[in-house]
């Protein structure tokens, strides 16, 4: 029981309200846009991309012959 209380303890919590909040938060920012189908589509398709280019980058950074 103690070690559950650790492993599970605050920072669980306070993580899983901040995720909660950004989402919100951005979900929010994509309903009240101009366009929403735009506006969610650049904020599932940037980080997507972000992800796989820093990936590449990285990969021809620590590119070791």
């Amino acid at each position: 029981m103690v070690v559950s209380r650790f492993i599970f303890g605050g920072k669980s919590k306070i993580a899983f309200a901040i995720t909660a909040l950004t989402a919100g938060a951005g979900a929010a920012t994509i309903a009240t846009s101009e366009d929403p189908a735009t506006s969610l589509k650049l904020c599932t398709t940037v980080p997507l991309r972000l992800f796989r280019v820093s990936l590449t980058a990285a990969s021809i950074a620590f590119w070791v012959i």
